[in-house]
């Protein structure tokens, strides 16, 4: 191209994690003042480019298990892992298992492993989980709920129709109910059959192998799980809403056997071993919790001695090998060796968390996790982790954090308001003076608080989406109570919601606001991003708030901002359109007062989950898809690619940025990192001097370890990538700078040095 002008290289915009740990700098191209493009340069690929898992948080939910020749398998959100010690400790997930899929349940017929999995189907293992083969064909669908094996005779449930294989799988058949009945359960023995009744009208029963049938009335509800006794002919079932059953003559009749579960006990888990029955119930006496019978039913005894107490969540499974009795739960694996009077924790190795909420205090990470009273924290980029609970209420289940630093910490929860540590998160007090409760589906409880923000020493919470009885209007309705604002570290909280909208009253005149489901504060500058109205600004710390909505679509839905951050004097806004094909990355260079379409390359009608800035330009963005998580965009969001190298095929929940790293919460596999991580205060000097030779160069005098990789900057052009020797230093230099060079390091922004060259 010829235009008479020479052609000039203007602001660079970063480096682009590519897919294949390739590596490009992508720079302006301007002639006279003006801006023609972006031309990109391929680079050497550093590390760091590519996605890595970290070591937990630990646990997550585990929903089967099963065991063969002394090696142990377990199931859950994470795909499959193994443990050859009882449990003790696990490896996993199994590389050769489908990335992403969740298993439902799992069974061993004659030296075959099948796992049952929510979204692949049925898949089975002939050398103890090292391969997987799919087995799927002729199943009515992919989501397949169990799997029971009688011998050589292999049962499934899928899309609720049941389902029998009598050559491993290779060939599948359907088993036909009475009035095309849909199943709930499954159960084998012999020409024995029972079926759980999707219709709930008990359990369908056949003694000749599923040819003729006779519908048995087990209680109320639907019967969920079916095991052998421990006497030869009892059978035991579990039902929805009416507790426990036992039969002794193969499921002819039925009897309720509920002393010590209290009342319409809803069992969620049912196993036997070693003449010990185990449940998992949610009842009127202890909530949600674990028992034991060992007289065959006769009398419940509540298992509390250990057992996982600090979760909101059902146990979803039991198991056994060998003397050993294992539990699932929403937490992870717990082990019991003397038939369930003493539980211990048993998730070493195992990483299947769904990860809610991510914040950073310099190098200090701090994470919270679905359906857990914990807090987790790691000092050293998630290579180890630790955790308490200590000061959470029995079913708190945290979500949002802000760690102010690595001692002040605030987190907020579902339903028992917000608590602050500071102590670094081993201990926990609740701080909810000021905050309001509201009569939602548990009756009287807090606001969900899942976004903190800090702004000029004060501390705000928004709550968020909750469901609450509307007095008055006699209906539950999606409301939020808007922001509140501590200037005392929560010991005291006042309302910052003038002017953020209203959307009903009860009828007591007391206003129900729209939800606030994105938060952040910017420069003097707090942005609400809300559930159906979209965004709204106040610069005077919360007192007053205004709609900020120009440039944001109407119709047919205003998208619903869930994350806010910025960059380089920009914010950015993730939204969810509800499906709609409507932009879900909105970007504004006035403060919030306007906005345009920041998301080209993403992909449409997916909701932006989460966002965080890394330094350089890089802008990171998760979108709530299983198959392709994660964007990157390398020039402050104009366009975005694909940065999901390395990430397991789960959709990434949340992400967090401290120097140097991005780290990224998943669905089910716990925290990855991308990065290795800067100690900025271990950077002890930077040095940027003009040399006679023409040239500007940079060194830098630390503590780093040798290896780590440093991004320097000249105005924010040419990024030069160090690495730091043995001796903590590393330098770089440009060519013919000119006037005023401000030399900067990526990784600790603040961290700029001023020369003056010729």
């Amino acid at each position: 191209m010829h235009t008479g002008q020479s052609a000039r290289i203007g602001k660079p915009r970063g480096i682009l994690t590519m897919p294949r740990r390739s590596v490009r700098v992508c720079v302006r191209a301007t002639i006279a003042g003006a801006t023609i493009g972006l031309l990109c340069i391929p680079l050497p690929a550093r590390a760091g480019d590519t996605w890595m898992p970290t070591s937990g948080p630990e646990g997550g939910a585990v929903l089967a298990y099963t065991s063969l020749e002394g090696v142990l398998l377990a199931g859950g959100r994470g795909g499959v892992f193994r443990s050859l010690d009882e449990g003790l400790t696990w490896s996993g997930p199994l590389p050769t298992f489908p990335r992403g899929q969740v298993v439902s349940s799992m069974c061993v017929s004659q030296g075959d492993i099948f796992a049952a999995t929510f979204g692949a189907g049925v898949l089975r293992s002939d050398d103890l989980g090292d391969t997987w083969v799919d087995v799927s064909g002729g199943l009515p669908s992919a989501r397949v709920t169990h799997a029971f094996a009688d011998g050589g005779e292999v049962y499934v449930i899928s899309d609720r129709v049941p389902m029998h294989s009598s050559n491993r799988g290779r060939d599948w058949s359907e088993i036909v109910l009475p009035f095309n009945d849909l199943a709930t359960s499954i159960f084998a023995d012999g020409r024995l059959l029972l079926v759980g009744s999707g219709f709930a009208v008990g359990a369908h029963r056949s003694t000749d192998g599923g040819q003729s049938w006779d519908t048995i009335n087990v209680g109320a509800g639907f019967v969920n799980h079916v095991v052998r006794g421990p006497d030869a002919r009892s059978l035991i079932a579990g039902t929805s809403i009416t507790g426990v059953y036992r039969s002794e003559d193969d499921g002819l009749t039925w009897e309720p056997i509920n002393n010590g579960l209290g009342v319409q006990p809803q069992i969620q888990a049912l196993f036997e071993h070693g003449g010990v029955l185990f449940v998992g119930a949610q009842t009127d006496l202890h909530g949600i919790a674990m028992y034991r019978s060992v007289d065959s039913g006769g009398r419940w005894e509540w298992m509390n001695q250990g057992a996982p107490m600090d979760m909101e969540a059902y146990p979803w499974t039991f198991g056994a090998i060998g003397d050993t009795v294992l539990a699932g739960v929403e937490g992870g694996a717990w082990r019991s060796t003397d038939g369930g009077a003493l539980w211990t924790e048993a998730n070493r190795g195992m990483v299947t968390t769904f990860v809610r909420a991510l914040s950073t205090a310099g190098t200090t990470l701090f994470a919270t996790v679905t359906n857990m009273r914990r807090v987790y924290r790691s000092d050293d980029g998630g290579d180890t982790w630790t955790s308490s609970g200590e000061g959470f209420a029995h079913g708190t289940r945290t979500e949002g954090l802000l760690a102010v630093n690595e001692d002040l910490v605030f987190a907020g929860t579902d339903r028992v308001g917000a608590f602050r540590s500071d102590d670094g998160g081993q201990t926990w007090k609740k701080i909810n003076r000021g905050l309001p409760e509201f009569n939602g589906t548990a009756g009287l409880q807090f606001r969900r608080m899942s976004h903190f923000v800090q702004l000029d020493g004060a501390i705000y919470v928004a709550t968020g989406i909750d469901l609450e009885f509307i007095t008055g209007q006699q209906r539950f309705e999606n409301t939020g109570a808007g922001v509140f604002k501590t200037t005392d570290n929560g010991r005291n909280w006042q309302p910052a919601r003038q002017g953020l909208p209203i959307i009903t009253f009860d009828s007591f005149g007391d206003p129900k606001f729209d939800p606030v489901t994105g938060l952040g504060a910017f420069d003097g500058l707090l942005l609400a991003g809300t559930f159906r109205r979209g965004v709204f600004r106040s610069e005077d710390g919360g007192q007053s708030w205004q709609e900020s909505n120009a440039g944001l679509p109407r119709a047919p839905v205003t998208p619903s901002v869930t994350s806010l951050v910025e960059l380089d004097g920009e914010i950015f806004a993730g939204a969810d359109t509800f499906g709609q094909f409507l932009p879900t990355l909105y970007r504004s260079d006035d403060g919030g007062r306007r906005w345009v379409d920041s998301s080209n390359g993403l992909p449409t009608a997916t909701a932006v989950n989460s966002l965080a800035a890394a330094g350089c330009g890089t802008l990171y963005a998760a979108v709530n898809d299983d198959a392709r998580s994660l964007f990157v965009s390398t020039d402050f969001g104009r366009s975005w690619q694909p940065a999901d190298g390395g990430l397991p095929g789960r959709r990434t929940n949340v992400l967090a940025s401290a120097p140097g790293v991005v780290y990224a919460g998943t669905a089910g596999l716990g925290v990855w990192r991308n990065g290795a991580g800067v100690a900025c205060d271990a950077v002890k000097k930077l040095i940027a001097r003009c040399t006679d030779n023409g040239k500007l160069t940079a060194k830098v005098k630390s503590s780093l370890p040798p290896g780590t990789t440093l991004t320097l900057t000249r105005n924010g052009e040419e990024p030069h990538a160090i690495r730091i020797n043995g001796k903590g230093r590393g330098k770089t230099a440009w060519v013919n700078p000119s006037g005023r060079q401000q030399v900067c390091i990526c990784e600790c922004p603040e961290m700029c040095r001023v020369a003056r060259c010729p």
